[in-house]
């Protein structure tokens, strides 16, 4: 949804039911709610499809993040927008009978008083398995790569990723055990 305004996002209020829409640069601004899907991308080997931030991002430039990240457009289901940046942002076409959720709604707010930002996104998150080729697109990614499990804490440690990566991080590696086979890969478990 892009207007001469910029791009338009449905708005929530406080139990996650739509009140609206208002235009992305007010809706951060303001801190009102609006929903985003986070993607995390594995291949069968286990490794995890990271991507960068472009430098001109007003919410965490230049860091590491997960596979995909994507705001909602209007009406859009969770499940639909997770399908809608893997073709987006790394020209991945899969079906979205291919994606698991990984857990449902929570909400995450991310504030930045010095840049008058405040994110408050009801956010889902989703899980593929996909071995495929991919293709960046540069408007939106300054780069992705795939990074072995096992690899990753070193990496976080050199390296700066966006506070929601560390979050889901965090909420893959508490997977029960009885669901992780069929939510993650074998090598992922911890």
């Amino acid at each position: 949804s892009q207007t001469s305004m910029g791009e338009v996002f449905e708005i929530f209020d406080a139990d996650n039911h739509s009140i609206g829409t208002e235009y992305r640069s007010i809706v951060h601004k303001k801190g009102l709610y609006h929903r985003s899907v986070n993607v995390i991308l594995f291949n069968s080997k286990g490794d995890l499809l990271i991507q960068k931030r472009m430098a001109n991002k007003d919410v965490c430039p230049d860091m590491w993040d997960l596979s995909v990240g994507e705001h909602l457009k209007p009406m859009e289901t969770y499940r639909s927008a997770a399908a809608r940046g893997l073709k987006e942002e790394l020209s991945i076409d899969i079906s979205e009978a291919d994606l698991t959720q990984i857990r449902p709604y929570q909400l995450f707010k991310y504030d930045n008083d010095e840049k008058d930002i405040h994110d408050y996104e009801f956010s889902e998150c989703w899980k593929v398995v996909y071995d495929g080729p991919f293709q960046i697109d540069n408007e939106e990614v300054s780069e992705a790569k795939f990074v072995p499990w096992d690899n990753l804490s070193s990496l976080m440690r050199e390296q700066q990723f966006t506070p929601w990566f560390k979050d889901e991080l965090h909420h893959i590696r508490e997977i029960p055990e009885s669901i992780k086979d069929t939510i993650l890969p074998e090598t992922a478990h911890q």
